[in-house]
């Protein structure tokens, strides 16, 4: 599957599976693809390293100590890790305004 801004049929002649979105303004974008292809939003969210695109993984507390800051290692209990880059994660305040603002661009109520 290509996804494109572009005109699907002059840029890809010989693909059958090319998506053209129309909006030039990124959460129409977004709108437009969940709806084409039914997706649900928010399977796959906090599946994947924002860095490398690898996998996320639980990750032992003791584990990260001295890999985040020392105040987010005091104040969270469950951490998370990129299998491929190592990047931590953590569920801070950052991820409520992230499925707010989700629900808000997909015209869903907030969760």
């Amino acid at each position: 599957m290509v996804l494109t801004r572009g005109r699907p049929g002059k840029r890809f002649p010989d693909l059958a599976n090319v998506f053209s979105v129309k909006s030039e303004y990124a959460p129409d974008q977004l709108r437009e693809v969940v709806e084409r292809f039914k997706l649900e939003a928010r399977s796959g969210l906090w599946t994947r390293c924002t860095l490398c695109n690898g996998a996320i993984e639980k990750a032992d507390k003791a584990g990260v100590e001295g890999l985040v800051p020392p105040k987010v290692f005091e104040v969270y209990e469950e951490f998370f890790r990129c299998a491929a880059c190592g990047h931590v994660y953590w569920r801070g305040s950052h991820v409520e305004r992230v499925l707010k603002n989700l629900a808000a661009l997909l015209g869903e109520g907030s969760e």
